[in-house]
């Protein structure tokens, strides 16, 4: 008699699960980074504004007025709870 295709003893070898290193930096020290801030700015978006403002003096020798305009309209939007996500 043939044999099944259901045989019980036959069974598809599957991968083991993907282990998550708990250890690492990623994600885990990442968001614990990302709570820190000054204000309402999570610490490294600071750093990374600073470095545009950093680019726009050094490259052109003053900061064009729409940096001026945008940072208003987030501190008004965070003060009505309007804090974009």
């Amino acid at each position: 008699m043939p044999e099944s295709v259901h045989d019980a003893t036959h069974r598809p070898s599957q991968p083991p699960p993907r282990q998550i290193p708990s250890g690492g930096f990623w994600p885990a020290g990442w968001w614990r980074v990302m709570q820190l801030g000054i204000g309402v700015i999570p610490l490294p978006i600071y750093f990374v504004l600073l470095g545009v403002i950093a680019y726009f003096v050094l490259a052109t020798g003053h900061l064009p007025s729409e940096i001026f305009v945008a940072g208003f309209e987030l501190v008004e939007a965070v003060k009505h709870g309007g804090a974009p996500r």
